[in-house]
């Protein structure tokens, strides 16, 4: 079975333990470059979500066509 995708909401509060992880005067260096990767892997996949939805918005909006996302 594949792995479910993290939600939005998921990914979100990945990205504010990252940030609490990185805070710590007391991380390693090498374990800070890590978590900073991650976090800009996980920021560039939540922009797509965000541009997929607002895409999404706008063809519904424009065209009021629901039945093309269901």
């Amino acid at each position: 079975m594949a792995d479910k995708k993290p939600t939005l909401e998921d990914s979100f509060e990945r990205l504010q333990d990252i940030v609490d992880d990185m805070e710590n005067p007391d991380i390693p260096l090498e374990d800070a470059f890590a978590k900073y990767k991650e976090g800009v892997l996980l920021v560039k996949q939540c922009n797509d979500m965000i541009d997929k939805v607002e895409k999404e918005v706008k063809t519904i909006t424009d065209t009021g066509d629901l039945n093309e996302f269901q």
